[in-house]
C-alpha cells in the first residue's frame, strides 16, 4: 500500500476510532477528508432546527499537516500532525432536554485518552501530544472550541523510482535539428516548443529529430508507468 492510501486510511480509521468509543460517539464526528459543510456544523451544534437525537457539540477531524524530517533525502519519511477539532455551542450543549452534556473541554480530553500512543498502520511511531496537546482556538462556527494534536512519522521503507532527467541536444546552422534522450529503459518523452510544462496533455509525444528555428525554448519531461516523472529539461536552441 502506497503512502498516499495509507494516510486515506488513518483518516478513515480515525473517524472510526472516535465512533466505537462510547464517550466520543455521544457527538457527532465530522471528517474533513469526506467534506462537510457549515450545514452540517449547524445541524450538529443545534444552531438550526433537528429531528431527535442530541446537539450542541461536535468533533471535526482536520487534514493532517506534514514536515519533511529529512529535507535532504529523496523519498525520506513525513513527520505528520493530526488535529481533532471540538466545537460547542454551551448553551444548546448543556441544556437537560437537546445537549449531549458532553463539554468541549472533556470530550478535548478524551480525545488524548482514547489516541495517546495509538500507532496507525503504515506509521512508524505511536501517536505522541504536541507540547501544547489541548489549546483553545478562534472558530467563528462556535462559541467554544478546542484543538487537540498528535504527531507521527512516516515509516523509512518508501521507495518510489523516479525517471532521470532527458537531455537535449541539437546540430546545424538553422533551423536546427534537435535529440532529445533519456537514460530510463522503458521511458517515454513529451516536449513543448513554447517554454510550457510537457506532459501527455499538452506536450509533444518524441519519436525521432525534429526540427526548430533559432531562439525555440524546447522543454522536455520523461515518464514511465508507474514511477515518478523526471524533473524538466529547458534548452533555447541556437
Amino acid at each position: 500500500m502506497s503512502q498516499e492510501d495509507i494516510l486515506t486510511r488513518i483518516q478513515a480509521d480515525l473517524v472510526a476510532r472516535c465512533k466505537a468509543d462510547a464517550y466520543l460517539r455521544a457527538v457527532p464526528i465530522l471528517g474533513q477528508d469526506k467534506g462537510y459543510t457549515q450545514a452540517d456544523i449547524d445541524e450538529a451544534l443545534g444552531i438550526v432546527t433537528t429531528v431527535g437525537g442530541k446537539c450542541g457539540a461536535c468533533i471535526v477531524i482536520l487534514q493532517p499537516l506534514a514536515r519533511d524530517s529529512i529535507s535532504e533525502m529523496r523519498d525520506g519519511p513525513m513527520t505528520l500532525t493530526f488535529a481533532f477539532r471540538v466545537l460547542e455551542e454551551p448553551v444548546i450543549n448543556t441544556d437537560a432536554t437537546s445537549g449531549t452534556g458532553k463539554r468541549a473541554l472533556a470530550l478535548a480530553r478524551r480525545l488524548v485518552t482514547v489516541f495517546d500512543l495509538w500507532k496507525p498502520i503504515g506509521m512508524a511511531n505511536p501517536f505522541k501530544p504536541i507540547a501544547q496537546t489541548i489549546k483553545p482556538v478562534e472558530d467563528d462556527a462556535a462559541q467554544v472550541c478546542f484543538e487537540v494534536e498528535f504527531e507521527t512519522s512516516e515509516s523509512d521503507t518508501v521507495a518510489n523510482s523516479y525517471v532521470s532527467t532527458p537531455s537535449i541536444s541539437y546540430t546545424g546552422t538553422g533551423p536546427y535539428s534537435v535529440t532529445i534522450t533519456c537514460p530510463t529503459a522503458g521511458s517515454v518523452i513529451y516536449y513543448t516548443t513554447d517554454g510550457t510544462y510537457p506532459w501527455s496533455g499538452n506536450g509533444t509525444l518524441y519519436s525521432s529529430t525534429f526540427s526548430v528555428a533559432a531562439g525555440t525554448t524546447v522543454r522536455a519531461v520523461a515518464s514511465k508507468t508507474d514511477w515518478i516523472d523526471s524533473d524538466a529539461q529547458l534548452k533555447t536552441i541556437g
